[in-house]
């Protein structure tokens, strides 16, 4: 499941932005976060520099 969700969000961001990234999807810290975390908005915004 981690992986397919990588994927989709590396082919999301291909499509959007045109850049690679390579994601991490781990579980989060805390339960009530749900069931999967991810760090793409901060790869994504040192990318974009934004």
């Amino acid at each position: 499941m981690k992986q397919l969700i990588k994927e989709i969000i590396q082919k999301t961001i291909k499509n959007l932005y045109n850049v690679k990234i390579e994601p991490q999807i781990q579980l989060p810290k805390e339960e009530s976060y749900g069931d999967f975390a991810s760090n793409v908005a901060f790869i994504l915004s040192k990318t974009l520099k934004q």
